[in-house]
């Protein structure tokens, strides 16, 4: 993600414009980068797991979408 996109998000779901300071938008960096890395290994699991239940690529993606249910 790039900042814009990780500022523009953090206004949308805090209301607070963090444009400018940089030390925030390098903490919110680091926190994006870490719940990106946390999502992917779920969904990794998750792939693995519903792989070995004789799920198919496209019924997992939908999976994915939904939030895993």
């Amino acid at each position: 993600m790039t900042d814009d996109e990780i500022i523009r998000l953090y206004h949308q779901a805090n209301r607070w414009d963090v444009t400018g300071l940089p030390n925030t938008i390098a903490d919110l960096r680091r926190f994006a980068k870490l719940v990106i890395a946390a999502e992917r290994e779920l969904n990794a699991v998750m792939v693995e797991h519903k792989g070995m239940e004789g799920y198919g690529t496209l019924a997992i993606a939908a999976m994915i979408r939904k939030g895993g249910e």
